[in-house]
């Protein structure tokens, strides 16, 4: 990830900015969306999240759990290649067609220059980026071709934190969490933790059938106060890059840098 590959592997790449909570973010959406949809994020969607909270019931109690709905708001380009996913406590730029990293971060900055301009944010609190890499093999080839053969032990030269196919480690920029899932035959997806809405994946990665491939999923944040000032984001955010790039170094081998390049 440190040159830009001409077959990169990214289907699907994020940036978020986690911020003070906006109770009255839906009376701001309106103005959001005008300045969204000039800037040409011109689809614009609604979305209802409702969330359960058990607090301490227990058995046998008559107390029913609190349930609250909160909403999210989608501004993205008419081919749904990218766009921002906005809610009461964060911006995410979300796309399926990550080509530069410069662009990605400025997209992100870009938009939360329009969301403070109109809400005025007090503080960012959180800063991630997260990449999924789909790693498919070409005909007669193998998955384990593309992967560091010690996946389960790989050293990425920092304090290891996590396990069998999943790694985490502190660096000067944050936290970065990397995992590797294998699918001997499925449809490409997304993690658990992970569904996009409003956005579509590339012509290339659109398969009907269940293939052999594995997914390449990093995510790097840190969480601190920081001020609402787009520059220092964005350099923050290209901070990240070298810490990503050092991960997807060791765990994709040179085989598949010359397939993606």
């Amino acid at each position: 990830m440190s040159v830009l590959l001409k077959n990169a592997p990214v289907y699907y790449a994020l940036a978020q900015a986690k911020f003070n909570p906006v109770a009255a973010m839906a009376k701001y959406s309106t103005d959001i969306q005008e300045v969204m949809r000039r800037a040409g994020f011109t689809v614009y969607e609604v979305e209802d999240i409702q969330s359960v909270d058990f607090g301490n019931l227990q058995a046998g109690d008559n107390a029913k759990p609190v349930v609250t709905t909160a909403k999210n708001w989608f501004f993205t380009k008419p081919d749904r290649s990218c766009g921002y996913v906005l809610a009461q406590d964060f911006l995410t730029f979300q796309s399926t067609e990550y080509l530069d990293r410069a662009q990605f971060f400025q997209a992100l900055c870009d938009g939360l220059k329009i969301v403070h301009e109109i809400v005025q944010l007090e503080r960012i609190f959180r800063l991630g980026i997260r990449y999924l890499n789909a790693v498919i093999p070409a005909e007669g080839e193998s998955v384990h071709q593309y992967l560091n053969p010690h996946i389960q032990g790989v050293d990425f030269g920092l304090p290891i934190l996590g396990g069998v196919w999943e790694a985490g480690y502190k660096t000067e920029a944050g936290l970065l969490i990397a995992k590797v899932y294998q699918a001997p035959n499925s449809p490409l997806g997304f993690p658990q933790d992970l569904v996009p809405r409003s956005v579509q994946l590339m012509p290339r990665f659109q398969r009907e059938k269940p293939f052999t491939h594995a997914v390449l999923d990093m995510d790097l944040y840190v969480e601190e106060a920081m001020p609402v000032d787009a520059a220092a984001i964005y350099e923050k955010l290209l901070g990240f890059h070298e810490d990503l790039a050092k991960c997807f170094h060791a765990i994709a081998t040179p085989h598949a840098f010359e397939r993606w390049e």
